[in-house]
């Protein structure tokens, strides 16, 4: 009630961000990013007369799904230890940027996607009005692959901090208080971030992300 009447500021906090690998926390900087993904995929398809009244249509597609990235890295993730996903989780893993800019992929592209499709065509009685159907089918599927993907790596800490202080008595017409920028640290450890804040998580993609599929 006192600072209400009286004006004081009793506290203060800014968040910093980085603008690029080399920047720091920059004041002022909002948290802006680049996320990009390309899908590819290649179909052909044919049809056969296997007998007067069967007809068989084969197709197959290729899929070739895009690895999510950011354009200037501006992302963590732990190093991996032994190629080990699991043992990484477990230890106390470095974090370091992420991306095609600094050499590092979010995971392996998949290339086996390859999607057959069947189809069969009986002409039940020969007048070509009345055909009993069948077909089988592969389809992968992009599963939210960019959200996904982005939101399990911006768990990690690294790239955003903020500045504070309380139990403040300063006064606008004596000066704001000095909010000091913090300390900008990579490659940081997991232990770093868990000293800043007990709660910390950490997230990891598996290198080996494989392409979600249905069959029909």
């Amino acid at each position: 009630m006192l600072a209400t009447i009286a004006g004081y500021i009793t506290s203060d906090e800014q968040w910093f961000n980085v603008t690029s690998r080399t920047s720091g926390f920059v004041p002022g900087a909002t948290y802006f990013r680049r996320y990009g993904v390309g899908d590819y995929s290649w179909y052909v398809q044919d049809s056969w007369k296997v007998l007067p009244r069967l007809t068989a249509t084969l197709g197959l597609r290729h899929t070739l799904p895009g690895v999510v990235n950011e354009r200037d890295s501006l992302v963590l993730a732990p190093q991996l230890i032994n190629n080990d996903p699991k043992q990484t989780l477990l230890s106390n893993a470095t974090l370091n940027f992420i991306g095609s800019s600094s050499g590092r992929p979010w995971y392996h592209r998949d290339w086996r996607d390859f999607a057959p499709n069947l189809g069969l065509a009986w002409d039940l009685f020969g007048n070509g009005r009345t055909a009993l159907r069948a077909g089988y089918s592969i389809s992968y599927v992009n599963d939210e692959l960019l959200y996904a993907s982005q939101s399990i790596l911006n768990i990690n800490a690294g790239l955003s901090a903020s500045s504070a202080d309380y139990d403040l008595t300063a006064r606008i017409s004596t000066g704001l208080p000095k909010i000091v920028t913090p300390e900008f640290q990579v490659p940081r450890t997991f232990a770093d971030n868990y000293d800043l804040d007990p709660t910390n998580a950490e997230g990891l993609i598996n290198p080996n992300l494989r392409t979600p599929y249905v069959q029909q």
